[in-house]
C-alpha cells in the first residue's frame, strides 16, 4: 500500500502523480511525499515533499 491517510493528510510512501490544472501536465514526484487536501482527496491544496 501506498497511501497512509490521517485526517486531512496523505502520506504517499513511494511516490505521487498529479496531473497541473494549468496544463494539463502529469506530474511524478518520488516519495516520501505528503499532500494535503479539504474536502476531496483529489483536489490537493499543499504537496510536501522530502529531498534526500
Amino acid at each position: 500500500m501506498n497511501v497512509i491517510r490521517k485526517d486531512n493528510l496523505l502520506l504517499h510512501k513511494n511516490f505521487l502523480k498529479v496531473k497541473r490544472n494549468e496544463d494539463g501536465r502529469d506530474i511524478f514526484i518520488p516519495g516520501p511525499v505528503v499532500s494535503e487536501f479539504e474536502n476531496e482527496i483529489w483536489n490537493v491544496n499543499k504537496i510536501i515533499y522530502f529531498k534526500s
